[in-house]
């Protein structure tokens, strides 16, 4: 297969019934598209790239708001909405959990998606047979 080599592959998560897309900085829940702000978003990204390992509350501000002075409170307040949209409850953090002192990790377990790849198998004359592997 030829690939242009300054294009990148596609990444594409899932955890639970969730998949993130972070070229189109979309969550699903089932193929559904769950609703949330861009730094919301970009918080969940972070937590998912360090999957069950504790970021700490200074390099999610670094990485979300970069160059930016901003008081903890944006952060506890995005947390609280990233777990909203997750469907976790006061009591039940079943996505992400708090490390008092420390920050937060995200405790499910994050697939990385290969980018659906297409591959020629077999090419006569002008039939081309082409096979699509699934996610």
């Amino acid at each position: 297969m030829i690939t242009n080599p300054g294009q990148r592959a596609k990444e594409l998560y899932d955890f639970g019934p969730f998949r993130v897309d972070p070229e189109r900085e979309t969550l699903l829940r089932e193929g559904e598209p769950v609703p949330m702000t861009p730094k919301t978003f970009q918080i969940l990204l972070v937590l998912i790239r360090h999957s069950e390992e504790v970021v700490t509350k200074d390099e999610l501000m670094k990485a979300v708001w970069p160059d930016t002075f901003v008081e903890e409170a944006n952060l506890s307040r995005n947390i609280f909405m990233l777990r909203k949209a997750l469907g976790e409850t006061a009591q039940d953090h079943r996505y992400i959990v708090t490390v008092p002192g420390r920050g937060y990790r995200l405790v499910e377990n994050v697939h990385l998606i290969p980018d659906q790849e297409v591959k020629i198998v077999a090419a006569t004359n002008s039939i081309v047979h082409v096979d699509c592997l699934d996610r």
